[in-house]
């Protein structure tokens, strides 16, 4: 399917959303991690992203290996960025909370890294970002890192339940295939 283009106003309520928004990337970037990638580690870039009629936006420009987070620069100009316009991941209690005075960011916060930032309002969503035009000529982070895949636990699901009706056949037989013998 084609992207969407969005405009800052509409952003709210479209989630998640395939879209593209035209704008400026902003200076400040995060390094949002520690993630891993193929058994590496690293970290996600995320970036601020001014759109073209207002507002801003954070981007996941995707995954960088640690040590090379510095590496990563934003296009110049105009940009038009292609991706997955969803809420940022939630955190959960194995993840510590991000430490705005050492700059350690362990989860993607819109809020607080616009604060950072000195941004005066940020959309509450993040653009997990598939394409950019037009690219950067620095490192590119790769980005189906960054990819958001709904779970898909079918298998696992499957797997269960039949393995429970096999227990229940197995129950059954036992206790009633043995009065009749």
């Amino acid at each position: 399917a084609e992207p969407q283009d969005i405009k800052f106003q509409d952003i709210e309520g479209a989630v998640p959303l395939y879209a593209r928004l035209r704008g400026r990337y902003g200076a400040m970037s995060f390094s949002v991690g520690p993630r891993t990638y193929e058994g590496e580690i690293g970290f996600h870039v995320l970036v601020t992203f001014m759109l073209e009629d207002g507002g801003a936006v954070l981007v996941n420009r995707g995954w960088v290996p640690q040590g090379q987070e510095g590496s990563v620069k934003a296009p110049q100009g105009i940009v038009s960025v292609s991706g997955l316009l969803r809420l940022p991941e939630h955190g959960n209690p194995f993840v510590p909370p991000n430490n705005l005075e050492k700059g350690a960011w362990f989860r993607a916060d819109p809020a607080q890294m616009a604060q950072v930032a000195g941004l005066a309002s940020i959309a509450p969503l993040v653009m997990y970002a598939e394409s950019e035009s037009p690219e950067s000529a620095s490192l590119q982070p790769v980005r189906a890192a960054a990819q958001w895949t709904p779970p898909n636990d079918h298998l696992r699901y499957a797997f269960f339940w039949f393995s429970m009706a096999g227990i229940l056949l197995v129950i059954y037989f036992l206790r009633f295939w043995r009065r009749r013998t």
